[in-house]
Order: structure tokens, then sequence, then C-alpha cells
């Protein structure tokens, strides 16, 4: 698997939080609790972190005021990714552990690598 398919599979599961965060119906409580799904708002019912249950696994996203996503822990049955995003939602930095082994890698504002390892 290359690094590429790695980011591939990263930015499916990433989809899938959005996904998750679209379906949520956040009321104007404090907290909202799901079996599946756990959303933390801010004061005006904003989600800020949601930590649930996605296809294969589960995943921890941190969100900012607006909703973005800004950092995002992902564990799945292919192994366990966590990815830092930037202002634009797009991720800039990677840390995956798959059977294949580990990753690290920076990306530039295009998604390409400009330092990583191995």
């Amino acid at each position: 698997m290359t690094i590429e398919d790695r980011f591939a599979n990263i930015e499916r599961e990433l989809g899938n939080i959005k996904e998750t965060l679209a379906r949520s119906q956040v009321t104007g409580t404090a907290n909202q609790i799901r079996a599946s799904d756990f959303l933390l708002v801010d004061e005006n019912g904003r989600a800020r972190a949601e930590l649930g249950i996605i296809k294969d696994g589960t995943r921890l996203a941190i969100y900012d005021e607006n909703g973005q996503t800004h950092a995002a822990l992902v564990v799945t049955k292919d192994g366990s990714h966590i990815a830092l995003h930037d202002e634009n939602g797009e991720i800039r930095a990677l840390l995956s552990v798959t059977k294949e082994g580990p990753v690290l890698a920076l990306l530039d504002e295009d998604g390409e690598v400009i330092s990583g390892a191995p």
C-alpha cells in the first residue's frame, strides 16, 4: 500500500466524520449523547468535538468554531491515524501506523508530501 493509498483511506474515513456531523441534529442543550456518537457542542450549539463509530472503526474529531476539522484520530481494522488540518480543513500532518508499518508525513497546501518517513 502506497502512502497515497494510505492518505486516500484517511481522507475517506475523515469524510465519514463530516457525513456524521451533517446527519447530527444539534439541539440547544449543552450536551448531546448518542449510543454510537458523542457530540460536544459549544454555547451556540455548534459541534466542537465528536467521538463515534464509523465503518470499520472509531474516530475522534476536533472542530473549530466554524465546524472545520482541525484534528482527527481514527482507529480502524487497518490501523491508527492522527491527522492535523490547516485553517482550510486540509490535512497538513499525518501519523499512521498500519500492518505495513508507520508513516509520518507533512503536506503542503496542495496535499503534496514535503517531508516524511519512511
